[in-house]
Parts: structure tokens; C-alpha cells; sequence
């Protein structure tokens, strides 16, 4: 099966811009379904890209990137071997839960119990 044939690429604009663009937002939510980060050589970018009627060489994806804001995006970086997709398990993680030790957990529940009943401690 082709990727083209479940990628929907708009009739009126086929460019491989389009094409390029819908491949790394499936391979994008494929990886944050996956929970796990995406890194593509441009051999397989370009085996995708071909047997969906397009190409893309690194020189094209480099001039591409620099004229459309949104593949900033969609890329979290890149270089002469592939791209690294942006996706969730390359976002930073935020706030650490802070640990509290379960003695001092069990009474901050009492507590709050003990307050929505309306008595004190």
C-alpha cells in the first residue's frame, strides 16, 4: 500500500511541499501515539516522498525550511543524515511532581478531611 493513497493531499495544490508536509504529520502522530521520538534518514524520506509521486532531497528540505514558518514546527531538527520530527517525548518535561513522603501525605489528607467535616485537628 502507498502512502497516497491514505495521505489526503489537496486535488487543486499537489506540490511536494503538501505531500512532504502531510508525511511528517503522520510519521509525527504515529510517534506521539507511540509515546517516542522520530528521527528519519533522508534515504527514507525520499523512498516515502517517491511512492507518493514526489521527492525531496536534503538541499530542497533545507530551502523549504527556511521559506515556510510551519515545518518549524512540524521539525525539531535536521542535518545532512535526516530530520528529527518534533514530537511529545522530545518536549520537555514539565514541573516535576514533588515528592512528599507518605507519613506527611497521610496527614495533609486527614487534615483536609477532617476540614470538609468541620472539625479541627
Amino acid at each position: 500500500m502507498r502512502y497516497s493513497e491514505f495521505l489526503i493531499v489537496p486535488e487543486d495544490n499537489t506540490q511536494s511541499e503538501d505531500a512532504f508536509k502531510a508525511l511528517i504529520m503522520l510519521l509525527r502522530h504515529n510517534a506521539n501515539d507511540e509515546k517516542q521520538s522520530s528521527k528519519m534518514s533522508w534515504d527514507a524520506i525520499a523512498t516515502y516522498m517517491n511512492n507518493m509521486g514526489h521527492s525531496m532531497t536534503f538541499d530542497a528540505f533545507k530551502q523549504l525550511y527556511d521559506e515556510k514558518p510551519e515545518l518549524k514546527s512540524l521539525v525539531s531538527d535536521y542535518d545532512e543524515d535526516g530530520i528529527t520530527i518534533n514530537t511529545t517525548a522530545d518536549a520537555p518535561a514539565g514541573d516535576d511532581p514533588v515528592e512528599i513522603p507518605p507519613d506527611e501525605k497521610v496527614s495533609q489528607m486527614a487534615k483536609r478531611a477532617l476540614n470538609k467535616r468541620g472539625g479541627e485537628l
